[in-house]
C-alpha cells in the first residue's frame, strides 16, 4: 500500500483539538466537559452498527486490516465487519475523550495521551515526535470575501484552496445573466463548465500556504480578474482542457470529508469543514487510544517540483479544497450558511448551492437536491449527475464536451435564514445527515464568519 496513504507515515499532526478548544475558549457558553462528555460516554457504551456503516467497515476492510491496532477496534474477533444491529464499543477512544474533556487541548498535545499517540507512531514507523506535537499552534487568518449580486459571500483562505477559488468562480459568474439561463439548461451547464476549468487552474497553480508561498489573494479574486477572464468564455464551444491555462496573477482529494452547518439562538453562525482525508483517513489507530488518523501528507505537491507553493516543507500546511461559506444578505445579515464533504468536487459544489439558491431563486431543498456536475483542469471530461436530461447530454457534447455520468457529488449541509424562518437542508446522497431546527429564532442577529483549518 502506498505509504502515503495507508498507515502512521501517511498522517500529519491533527489540528482538530486544537481548533475546537480555541473556538470554545473564544465564543463558548457551556463548559468544555459538558460539551466533550457526551461523546466519550458514547464511545465507552458502543454505538448501533447501521447498515450504512456496516457497509464503511466492509469497504475498508482490507486497508485497516493491515494495522492489528484498527482491526482491533473496527472489526469482529473473527477480522470481519460489524453486523447492523451489533454494538460497536471503543473503550480506548473513550479514555482519549476523556483525558481531552477533562485537561483540554493539552492532553492531545502534550499529555498522557500525547505520549501514548506518539508512541503509537514510532512503534509502527511514523515520523511525528512529541515535539511535533506540542509545536502545533491554531493558525488565525482573515477571511476573504467578494461581493455576489446584492450578497456578500465569506469563505475560508488560504491554506486552503477552496474559498478562493469559489470566490473566483462568483465573479466570473457576475459578468453573465446566470438566472435567465434556467437551471440545468445547456447555456448554464456549459457557463458552469467553463468556469470551472478556468478557476482550476489557477488553484492547482497559485496557491500554497501563506506563511511559505506568496499568494495572490487579492488578484485571485478581484472582479477586474473575474471580468478579464470571463471574456475568454466562448458562449458556442468548449475549450479544450489541454489548452486553458492559469491565469497570470502573480509571480511564476478521496471524497470523504464532514461537514456542519449550524445557527444558534443568538443568531451566531458556524460552517465547519474538517476531514481526514479518505474514508478511515490512513486507515491506522493509534494503539491505546482508540484514535484513527489522517492522511494528508498524500495532499502535498510532489510532482511538480520543490518550487511548486504546494511542495513539501517541514512545518508547512499541505493545500485542501475545503470550503466553508457564509453569505450575508443586501442588509448584512446571516442568510446562508453552508459546506459539504466531497474532495476534489467540493468547491464546484458550493458554487452551484449559491447558483441555485441566488441565480435561480430555489429554496434550500430544491437547491440541494438539483443534480449537480464537475469539471477540473486537464481533465476532458465533464462530469454530470443523473438527471440532466438527454436533450442537454446531446447539446452540450455538440458544443465539444465530453460528458460522463457520474456518481453523487459531495453531502451539503444547509441552512438558510429567511423571512424570520430558519429553512435547514441535509442532502440526501450520504447516509445519517438530518437538519434540526430551534423552537425559537435568534433574538439577536449577528454577522458571521466562515472558517477553520
Amino acid at each position: 500500500m502506498d505509504a502515503l496513504t495507508h498507515g502512521a507515515k501517511a498522517a500529519a499532526v491533527p489540528g482538530t483539538v486544537a481548533g475546537l478548544y480555541l473556538a470554545w475558549k473564544r465564543w463558548g457558553a457551556l463548559p468544555w466537559k459538558t460539551l466533550v462528555e457526551p461523546a466519550y460516554r458514547l464511545a465507552y457504551e458502543g454505538i448501533v452498527v447501521s447498515h450504512d456503516l456496516h457497509f464503511a467497515l466492509s469497504q475498508g476492510k482490507v486497508s485497516m486490516g493491515q494495522f492489528l491496532s484498527s482491526v482491533e477496534v473496527y472489526m469482529r474477533p473473527d477480522g470481519n465487519a460489524f453486523q447492523p444491529g451489533e454494538r460497536l464499543v471503543q473503550r480506548d477512544l473513550s479514555w482519549s475523550l476523556k483525558q481531552v474533556a477533562e485537561h483540554g487541548a493539552d492532553a492531545f498535545y502534550k499529555g498522557e495521551l500525547a505520549e501514548r499517540i506518539v508512541k503509537a507512531f514510532q512503534a509502527d514507523g511514523g515520523l511525528i515526535t512529541m515535539e511535533d506535537f506540542a509545536a502545533y499552534r491554531v493558525k488565525e487568518r482573515k477571511n476573504i470575501s467578494t461581493r455576489y449580486r446584492d450578497y456578500q459571500v465569506y469563505s475560508m483562505p488560504p491554506v486552503s484552496a477552496g474559498g478562493l477559488t469559489l470566490l473566483q468562480m462568483l465573479n466570473l459568474l457576475g459578468e453573465f445573466d446566470v438566472g435567465s439561463m434556467g437551471a440545468g439548461s445547456v447555456q448554464s451547464v456549459h457557463l458552469l463548465a467553463e468556469v470551472m476549468k478556468r478557476a482550476a487552474a489557477n488553484r492547482r497553480t497559485w496557491l500554497g500556504d501563506p506563511d511559505f508561498v506568496e499568494v495572490p489573494i487579492d488578484a485571485f479574486i478581484s472582479p477586474e480578474t473575474g471580468k478579464s477572464m470571463a471574456q475568454t468564455i466562448d458562449m458556442n464551444q468548449a475549450a479544450d482542457v489541454k489548452v486553458v491555462e492559469p491565469w497570470p496573477l502573480g509571480k511564476t482529494e478521496s471524497h470523504d470529508t464532514t461537514h456542519y452547518s449550524v445557527m444558534d439562538a443568538q443568531g451566531n453562525a458556524v460552517s465547519n469543514t474538517y476531514t481526514l482525508g479518505h474514508s478511515f483517513g490512513n486507515s491506522w489507530v493509534a494503539k491505546g487510544t482508540g484514535i484513527l488518523f489522517d492522511n494528508q501528507m498524500r495532499n502535498y505537491s510532489y510532482r511538480d517540483g520543490a518550487d511548486h507553493p504546494n511542495a513539501l516543507v517541514p512545518g508547512k500546511r499541505m493545500l485542501s479544497t475545503m470550503t466553508p461559506t457564509i453569505v450575508l444578505d443586501p442588509e448584512g445579515e446571516v442568510f446562508l450558511v453552508t459546506g459539504t464533504p466531497g474532495g476534489s468536487y467540493i468547491i464546484n459544489v458550493i458554487l452551484q448551492i449559491i447558483v441555485n439558491v441566488i441565480d435561480h431563486d430555489m429554496n434550500i431543498a430544491e437547491a440541494t437536491h438539483r443534480p449537480r456536475m464537475y469539471q477540473g483542469w486537464r481533465w476532458p471530461q465533464l462530469g454530470l449527475e443523473p438527471g440532466f436530461s438527454p436533450e442537454v447530454i446531446s447539446a452540450l457534447n455538440a458544443m465539444g464536451h465530453q460528458t460522463r455520468i457520474e456518481r453523487t457529488m459531495g453531502s451539503v449541509q444547509s441552512i438558510v435564514w429567511k423571512d424570520g424562518r430558519f429553512h435547514g437542508a441535509a442532502d440526501p446522497r450520504r447516509p445519517n445527515a438530518a437538519a434540526r431546527g430551534l423552537m425559537y429564532p435568534p433574538q439577536v442577529r449577528l454577522k458571521a464568519v466562515a472558517g477553520g483549518e
